[in-house]
């Protein structure tokens, strides 16, 4: 066992593509990437704020990886390309050894700045070799990684008079990159469709979306974007199909706050819940008591041929 002190709090972690590196985000802002191998780590970016997002993407870009085979300090295709955003909605991009700021908050005395909205979610969409950020306030870009330039897709959520603001709580996108659902923390979702057009440029169209009777936590869409889980507060889980527009089933186990979903792989759909307990549970066969809508059960015929 192995263990490593830092002098700030621990906020996110995860492992390299290769899986020889854990990187660490704390709450001073501070990037660390520890090699498991030799033990040893350094800092890679700071953010000057407590990290709120940290993850690894694979670029389908292959002009990302210079022809290097023979050079020790490249960072191999494997490594991948590292994101990073934190509270004060601080974005960058660690590629190639070397940091890219994407977006940078206003210092305080700077009163021309618009304000800077963190980043809740990344994605990167192989198909147009584009990064795609969702802001808190539901701002939406995709991100050339080669310049830093930008292209919004949609903006921010608009309030009507006298409207309270509200945040994106969670970000899912479907496996085949084509539909994107965002929960957000006045019990709503929406569901956008995404197009890539000649290989790079990408497009956004919505497609549908809800009100729940309550707080909604986290989403995530099956295997084949056919349905999307959505998590409550309250520990009961809604199960929305994209095809019929409507909720198919309530499940009620869980007495505390769903914080994580997770579908299976093709072609079963199992959905594990994380709350109170960690529950797995067979979609295909679900009680009568937990159906709503239209009472069909999944993987039924009638439900493939509407």
């Amino acid at each position: 066992m192995e263990t490593t002190k830092f002098i700030s709090s621990i906020t996110k972690i995860c492992f390299s593509l290769c899986g020889n590196k854990i990187t660490i985000g704390l709450q001073n802002g501070e990037v660390i990437e520890l090699d498991i191998k030799t033990k040893k780590y350094k800092t890679v970016m700071l953010l000057h704020e407590s990290v709120s997002f940290l993850k690894y993407f694979e670029e389908s870009d292959v002009r990302m990886v210079p022809s290097c085979t023979n050079n020790k300090d490249c960072p191999g295709p494997n490594s991948g390309t590292l994101v990073a955003a934190a509270q004060n909605g601080w974005f960058s991009v660690y590629r190639n050894n070397k940091v890219m700021c994407l977006v940078q908050p206003p210092s305080p005395s700077d009163l021309k700045q618009v304000p800077i909205f963190p980043i809740v979610s990344c994605f990167y969409i192989k198909k147009a070799g584009k990064l795609l950020s969702i802001a808190k306030n539901r701002t939406i870009k995709t991100w050339n990684l080669q310049d830093a330039s930008y292209v919004v897709l949609i903006g921010e959520k608009t309030l009507r008079d006298n409207e309270k603001q509200h945040n994106v709580v969670n970000v899912s996108l479907s496996d085949d990159e084509s539909l994107l659902a965002i929960t957000m923390s006045d019990n709503t979702f929406d569901i956008y469709t995404l197009n890539v057009q000649n290989c790079s440029y990408v497009t956004s169209e919505y497609k549908q979306g809800g009100c729940m009777e309550s707080t909604l936590t986290c989403c995530c869409f099956s295997h084949d974007g056919s349905f999307l889980a959505l998590g409550h507060l309250s520990g009961s889980i809604t199960i929305w199909s994209v095809e019929l527009k409507e909720v198919l089933y309530s499940l009620d186990a869980h007495k505390r706050e769903i914080y994580y979903l997770q579908f299976s792989p093709s072609p079963m759909f199992i959905l594990v819940s994380v709350a109170d307990q960690i529950i797995w549970w067979n979609l295909m066969n679900v009680p009568k008591e937990m159906y709503r809508g239209s009472h069909i059960q999944i993987g039924d015929e009638k439900l493939k041929s509407r």
